[in-house]
């Protein structure tokens, strides 16, 4: 092969694999904002006609439009996506108060580490809509970012109400397939995908489920 085909091949590829990330990318969104949009629905059923939380719930959702408007980009530092999740789980604070804290332990020296974008909201968003919420009582969501050699490890862990091995053995094969059919988490297998795209087979997510405890752990090398 030419030099000149070489590289418009690669060119080709890199194109490719752009226009792929963003397409998975964009599947999140409507996930989340079904969510978002029943939250301030039940809100507003609940507090027509008064000064209530509503507003500051539809304030905060434009923040998080703002936030996620640019898809010209598919990496974002982790700061910027600690505030975009923060923002997410003040949503969500109104319509479960009580129903579940939040503990942060985060090395902030990973800060300017780019990532790929929307990858920490879904988390939370999973270990509360398929662990905390069927526990029907209060849960506890840690979230924990550091770094190991050139690693980037976020993990994401809740006392909800946990899975079966079976069920765990099952989930591990979903997120890993290619297809979204019948697909019940579709934001950690958009995950998977995206971060499998940009830095290759050895990054992903793995899922352990014991002790009382489910831990998502997310790796991605280090990138400033």
């Amino acid at each position: 092969m030419n030099q000149a085909l070489k590289e418009e091949l690669d060119i080709r590829v890199t194109l490719l694999k752009h226009a792929q990330i963003v397409a998975l990318q964009s599947q999140i969104n409507p996930h989340f904002l079904f969510n978002t949009l029943d939250t301030i629905n039940w809100m507003a059923i609940d507090k027509l006609d008064e000064e209530n939380d509503v507003s500051d719930a539809l304030t905060t959702l434009g923040d998080l439009f703002k936030l996620n408007i640019d898809t010209s980009n598919y990496l974002t530092d982790l700061k910027s996506e600690i505030e975009y999740t923060k923002k997410y789980i003040e949503i969500l604070y109104l319509r479960h108060s009580g129903l579940f804290t939040v503990q942060w332990d985060i090395d902030k020296s990973l800060y300017s580490c780019k990532i790929p974008r929307l990858v920490l909201q879904p988390l939370i968003e999973n270990a509360i809509y398929h662990g905390i919420i069927p526990k029907c009582s209060h849960g506890l969501i840690q979230v924990k970012i550091c770094s190991d050699a050139n690693q980037l490890s976020i993990l994401v862990s809740d006392d909800g109400v946990g899975m079966a091995q079976d069920r765990l053995e099952n989930l591990t094969k979903e997120i890993e397939q290619d297809s979204f059919i019948n697909c019940k988490h579709v934001g950690i297998k958009n995950i998977n995908q995206r971060i499998k795209l940009i830095y290759g087979s050895e990054f992903g997510i793995k899922i352990d489920s014991s002790n009382g405890w489910t831990t998502i752990y997310l790796t991605v090398p280090i990138i400033e």
